[in-house]
């Protein structure tokens, strides 16, 4: 792969503000100097994310993640730093300067290649759409009589049409130089493994509708693709209703929902997402006004989806197929919804209905916000679903339910939301709310393997922060990134001597007034390439994001010289008293040249301390 000009690296960094590039993940209010928003890293219910967009530099405090706009992308993309450069080059299209002479189609990495690909596959499954021929009519029809969407809309979707011709595809994407490595990776298309001519692949999709799948930058990274009665016989997968695009280096349906990158600009404070099944469900809501929706990728939703939303809103409004299969999946996502906090409610629909179909109805929307002003919560929907029609309940009944609404809450990690679904499901059942209170704290503990205690209320007063405990080494490292000019002198006046070796400030620094002495120092810009590990990477980041507002900065710098060295002093010291102590008394010239050398020491803790010397430059004044 060739190597990215440094000099372009910088033209990014310089061009690209940070906002830019978080504000897709992460929703952002500004605070101070700064911006503040929930991690994109984790799950967490009060923000710790910041961004100075000013020093260009993020810092999570909950997971100590910290950066550039590069950093961030490799974290939150899973890139090396190359890809992350040329993501967001592509991205604000950057043209990419090659130091090997420019960057082949060859030389860039896999996951642009894939990136590229679907964006070329997306470009002819369109044009299929909407050729001017039998195939292109009738799959017009399909989508405006069968599925009852006019063409505008397939427009805005990109909606697709793979034609039963299992080599058309194959010939369209191999126009472009790509590898055969990226096309076989591509999840586009089956091939024998020795297979080395790609016009040979034949298409996986073969004679269906085609959605495209995006992730949350709008890229299509997969398709779904719908059965019509042009789907030839022979394809391998002819009897199932929907084929998906297999999971792929840019692909992964457990990290991504349909429309989510439409759905999170639409997204307010006072808004909740609206879940529904599937693709059509998705775009038939989006059509009626309903811009908050969103689909999973399959039913098997999973807690890094779910945390996705939490990014941009803790609410969700559930509405699965009415049918018990769709409540029942509906169902399953409760425990995860629970564990992470998510303020999730359900919408049941009329048995044997779904969205699209409910939609599609003169009164469609106005049924659906009846259904949406009735929605239930946690609690209530499961207890519905376990009753099941029924109308008396015998008290084992009950008990049994009761033990299912255990399981289902033991997953909530705050105890006063336990208590709230807890108190819910008593009044529900209607139940004796101490026995009640008992068994499932008993249950918790049969659960843990600690003993857990039901939740006391007392005054809780807020823990005061007290600043970190900083190094020497930290304030010379602070220093140095915030007030260049002081880099050469610190290097010419620091005896490395004087540094903890054992601390990763130590050594960081050691290391930086090395590389200042060789001249090799490049300056804060180029840091990353003497920074050998993400812990590193991370802790520098995180120096670069504190703002520092020193009045004299020459002066603090000959404070930790003076301390650094005045520590190195009182440490030999130390040590010479104990070779003191530790000398026989018979040995009175060893004795001797011990306390004289205590005494020079002594004095050198107060004369000829070094110190650096920086001439201020003088601005010639006229009168």
């Amino acid at each position: 792969m060739a190597i990215i000009k440094r000099t372009c690296i910088d033209s990014i960094k310089d061009k690209v503000n940070i906002l830019d590039v978080v504000s897709p993940y992460v929703v952002l209010k500004r605070v101070g100097a700064s911006w503040r928003g929930l991690s994109p890293f984790n799950n967490e219910k009060t923000p710790s994310f910041f961004v100075h967009s000013d020093k260009n530099i993020f810092k999570c405090f909950s997971t100590n993640n910290a950066g550039d706009i590069f950093r961030f992308i490799q974290l939150k993309e899973n890139l090396s730093f190359s890809e992350s450069v040329e993501f967001i080059a592509r991205k604000f299209n950057i043209s990419l300067e090659y130091e090997s002479g420019g960057g082949t189609q060859q030389n860039v990495s896999l996951k642009k290649e894939l990136f590229d690909i679907h964006a070329v596959a997306t470009e002819f499954f369109v044009q299929q759409f909407f050729e001017n021929n039998a195939d292109g009519e009738k799959i017009r029809k399909y989508w405006e009589d069968g599925r009852h969407f006019s063409l505008e809309v397939a427009k805005e979707f990109n909606i697709g049409f793979s034609p039963p011709n299992a080599s058309s595809l194959a010939k369209y994407v191999c126009r472009k130089p790509f590898s055969l490595e990226s096309l076989k990776q591509s999840g586009l298309f089956y091939f024998r493994e020795q297979e080395t001519d790609p016009l040979k692949f034949r298409s996986r999709f073969r004679g269906r509708l085609v959605i495209p799948i995006r992730d949350i930058q709008g890229r299509v990274v997969a398709f779904s693709a719908r059965q019509t009665s042009l789907t030839p016989q022979d394809d391998s997968s002819f009897e199932a209703k929907y084929i998906n695009s297999p999971e792929t280096p840019i692909f992964t349906k457990g990290h991504l929902w349909f429309n989510l990158d439409r759905a999170r600009t639409a997204i307010k404070d006072t808004e909740r997402f609206l879940m529904v099944e599937g693709q059509l469900d998705a775009i038939r809501c989006w059509v009626s006004c309903l811009h908050c929706v969103i689909a999973p990728q399959g039913t098997g939703i999973t807690e890094n989806q779910l945390n996705m939303l939490l990014r941009y809103s803790p609410k969700v409004d559930c509405l699965l197929d009415g049918d018990r299969a769709g409540q029942k999946a509906a169902f399953r996502i409760l425990p995860l919804a629970l564990k992470i906090g998510l303020d999730i409610r359900f919408l049941v629909l009329p048995e044997d209905s779904d969205p699209d179909e409910l939609l599609q109805t003169a009164d469609g929307l106005a049924r659906f916000n009846a259904i949406r002003e009735q929605a239930k919560d946690p609690i209530n929907f499961a207890i519905d679903l376990f009753f099941a029609g029924k109308q008396n309940i015998s008290v084992p009944e009950k008990t049994e339910i009761l033990n299912k609404i255990f399981e289902i809450i033991s997953h909530c990690e705050s105890n006063t939301n336990k208590l709230g679904y807890l108190n819910e499901a008593i009044a529900k059942l209607g139940i004796d709310r101490q026995s009640a209170e008992k068994d499932f704290w008993n249950y918790l503990n049969k659960k843990t393997s600690h003993r857990v205690e039901p939740p006391i209320e007392r005054d809780v007063k807020e823990k005061s922060h007290n600043r970190k405990l900083t190094s020497l080494e930290y304030e010379v490292l602070l220093l140095m990134l915030n007030y260049e000019y002081l880099d050469i002198p610190f290097s010419h006046t620091i005896n490395p001597d004087w540094i903890e070796p054992d601390t990763m400030q130590g050594r960081l620094l050691v290391r930086f007034l090395d590389e200042i002495r060789e001249g090799n120092w490049h300056g804060v810009k180029h840091l990353d390439e003497l920074l050998s590990d993400d812990n590193e990477k991370n802790y520098i980041a995180s120096l670069r994001y504190e703002d520092v507002n020193v009045e004299n900065p020459i002066q603090a710098a000959n404070a930790c010289i003076r301390a650094l060295y005045q520590n190195f002093i009182k440490k030999r010291i130390t040590h010479l008293n104990i070779e003191i102590n530790s000398t026989p008394f018979t040995h009175k010239e060893k004795l001797h040249q011990l306390q004289l050398e205590l005494m020079k020491l002594r004095q050198l803790l107060t004369k000829n301390i070094p110190a650096i010397q920086i001439t201020p430059i003088k601005e010639n004044l006229t009168d």
